[in-house]
């Protein structure tokens, strides 16, 4: 069973570090140096603040984060998982579900343009490919509210 609650200080912080430095899933974002506890300890309070951020959980095991950065009228995603629980189609189901309780309708997702496996999957969620600079891919995914 996959669940997406929003992200608890308290009980995420450890988790969402061990994800963070990680070195199979940091090689695939921009800033790939691992960093240490009291540096990520001052990024996430200063960007928990304005963001949202989901902790994904299958059978009540911690998989993954989602991360909307917050704009004026858009977010930005940035998402990790532990690589075990690639290529299953939890990740997709997880930001599926987690669109459900955003108030903006436009996200940007920005790819690294090696990063082949991250590019599928963006568009298998409906994202389009927005802008294209030197090593990065810009998607772009509107959402409806009905």
């Amino acid at each position: 069973m996959l669940v997406v609650k929003k992200f608890d200080f308290k009980h995420d912080i450890k988790f969402l570090y061990s994800l963070r430095k990680n070195i199979q899933v940091r090689s695939f974002f921009f800033n790939n140096r691992i960093v240490d506890y009291s540096n990520h300890l001052f990024w996430i309070r200063r960007i928990a603040i304005k963001n949202l951020i989901f902790i994904v959980y299958y059978e009540q095991k911690k998989i993954g984060y989602i991360r909307y950065n917050n704009n004026h009228n858009s977010y930005n995603i940035s998402i990790a998982n532990l690589p075990d629980f690639r290529k299953k189609g939890l990740m997709k189901k997880a930001i599926l579900e987690s669109e459900k309780m955003l108030k903006k309708k436009t996200i940007f997702a920005e790819v690294i343009t090696y990063n082949k496996l991250s590019i599928k999957f963006f568009k298998s969620c409906g994202y389009k490919i927005f802008k294209t600079n030197n090593n990065k891919l810009t998607f772009k995914k509107s959402l409806t509210k009905n």
